[in-house]
This record gives C-alpha cells, sequence and structure tokens, in this order.
C-alpha cells in the first residue's frame, strides 16, 4: 500500500528523512504514531507528547490473530489513546485472516515473514499519513526488542524518500524497555504473550508442546471409545450399581453392654420384642397377627 510515486534516484537528505534524536516539531508539524499495541506504545506516546508533538495514533494490525486477540489489543491501544489524551484511527478494514495467511504463502518463516509483516505495516502508516496531511510517521514497533528493528527503519527510510512523503522519525527505544513494561503495567494494559500471527503464536508454546509429546509417547491422547454417529447424543456413563447387602446383622450390645447381635424386629436395649408385636420391620407373618391389649376391666384382647 502507497500513496506515492515510484523511488527516485535523487534521495532527500539523510537529516530530513530519518531525523536523529531528540527533535522538537516545528509549528504545524503533525506526528501519526503507528501504534502496534498499548504496552510497545505507552512509553513512546509518554516520551513524544513531552517532547511537544502533536500525534495521532494509527491502529493497523491485520498480524494479530486470531480476531479475539485482534479485538482485545485493539482495546488496549484505545485505552493508551484515551490515557494521553490523544486521537486515534483504526483500520480494522485492513483485518483479514485468508489474505494475511496467502501473503505470507511463500515467506511463512522468519526472517522473511517477519520483514513482510513490519513492512507492510510501515507502508498503510505513510499512505495514512499522507491522506491525514501529516508531517512524520512514527511506528511503536521500534520499541520492541523483538521485532526486526532494522527491517523497520529500512522501510522508513524507503518510504520517506519517496517524493512528497512524509518524514520519517526514527527514535530507537529498545533503551526504554523496562520503562515500558512498567508502565504498562502501571496503566493496567493487557500485555499480550506472543508477538502476533498464529505463527508466532505457535512458536510461543513449541516447547510446552514438545514436552507433552515427550510425555506421551506410546501413550494414547484419546480413549479407545467409539465417537457416536452425527445427530445421536452421546450416552451418559452408567451408574454404579449398588453393592449387594451381605445379610449379615449389625453389632450391637445387649443389657449387660457387651458387644452381641441385633436381630430383625428387636429393640435398641438388645433386647427382642415379643413375638406378635408391631415393629416397621416385622415380616409378612408377624405383621398379619393381631397386637394383645388390656381392656378397661384388664382383660387381654386383640385389635386388628
Amino acid at each position: 500500500m502507497q500513496a506515492f510515486g515510484p523511488s527516485s534516484a535523487a534521495s532527500r537528505p539523510a537529516e530530513e528523512v530519518c531525523p536523529q534524536g531528540e527533535i522538537r516539531p516545528a509549528p504545524g508539524d503533525r506526528l501519526l504514531v503507528h501504534m502496534c499495541c498499548g504496552p510497545c506504545a505507552c512509553i513512546c506516546l509518554k516520551t513524544l507528547l513531552a517532547e511537544g508533538w502533536d500525534i495521532v495514533g494509527y491502529f493497523m494490525n491485520p498480524n494479530i490473530q486470531p480476531l479475539a486477540e485482534y479485538l482485545r489489543r485493539r482495546e488496549a491501544a484505545e485505552q493508551c489513546a484515551a490515557y494521553f489524551g490523544i486521537p486515534i484511527l483504526f483500520d480494522d478494514a485492513s483485518w483479514d485472516l485468508g489474505q494475511w495467511l496467502r501473503a505470507v504463502r511463500d515467506r511463512d518463516m522468519p526472517p522473511e515473514r517477519c520483514r513482510y509483516c513490519v513492512t507492510s505495516r510501515m507502508e498503510a502508516s505513510f499512505a495514512k499519513a499522507a491522506e491525514l496531511g501529516c508531517t512524520h510517521v512514527f511506528s511503536s514497533l521500534l520499541y520492541s526488542r523483538y521485532q526486526p528493528h532494522e527491517a523497520i527503519r529500512e522501510a522508513g527510510l524507503r518510504l520517506a524518500s519517496e517524493p512528497g512523503a512524509p518524514k520519517f522519525l526514527y527514535r530507537d527505544f529498545r533503551d526504554l524497555w523496562q520503562a515500558g513494561i512498567d508502565l504498562s503495567i502501571e496503566m493496567g494494559l493487557y500485555r499480550q504473550p506472543y508477538c502476533g500471527c498464529v505463527y508466532s503464536e505457535a512458536d510461543r508454546y513449541a516447547k510446552k508442546l514438545a514436552r507433552l509429546v515427550r510425555q506421551n509417547t506410546g501413550v494414547p491422547c484419546v480413549p479407545d471409545v467409539p465417537l457416536p454417529e452425527p445427530g445421536v447424543p452421546a450416552p451418559h456413563p452408567a451408574k454404579k450399581a449398588p453393592e449387594p447387602r451381605t445379610g449379615q446383622p449389625k453389632a450391637a450390645k445387649n443389657a449387660a453392654g457387651e458387644p452381641g447381635i441385633r436381630q430383625a424386629g428387636a429393640r435398641k436395649t438388645g433386647s427382642a420384642r415379643p413375638a406378635g408385636e408391631r415393629t416397621g420391620t416385622a415380616g409378612p407373618a408377624e405383621a398379619l397377627q393381631p397386637a394383645a391389649v388390656k381392656s378397661e376391666d384388664g382383660t387381654e384382647g386383640t385389635v386388628s
């Protein structure tokens, strides 16, 4: 993506293309800061604002994958811009996983893949800066110790040498690595665990996967259980059958306090109920026997 004409043999002077050191902006200068993420951008924004730059943020990062990760880092960049009170533009339409993977198909290994990744974003940033009328371009990619620093610098120098292109504000922020980490933590920004693309995510966790492979060598990862047919719900796990009763009566103490055997239908004191007395555990024959009672005159009778 380029908004400028073809490269001319007569390049602009290096000091005009790539100012070094602490540059104080001139009246009317405006700086487009390409923000690769909140944690990388925060210390850059703090420093550049302290120098007096008029800044507009630009979030254009189709390399951040998957989409959920892109949205999370987008939110962190928005939080960072709000913290420093600068406007920010989001090029969400540039996110296309299939298109990005096709673009790196023949260069999917570093350093070629990484060079394409940073160069394409620098090209988009210079094009957006020209569209907005910004005089300078900077990228927070220049803060990270894990980015191809020279590839970013070369892309900025080349793009700034085009006729009518904005200037490239080159600053090496790698010396402020720890200060940026501390500031991002203080601001509560989401700190991502890998660079961005699916390749870098795989690289980030490759060692863990290798350990698991070594641990599970010769051991199947999934139990040998047939999968249900499509549309057929998976069966519930079988319930464990209750253990059968052994038929042994529980041990109990008799009236003398000695251990004994409690018979079915016996009282807790250890004495057996008289035959024919109603109990909750009486057998069929006992349940049919009438209970003996005394009438008002003292004689015994039965109730049915």
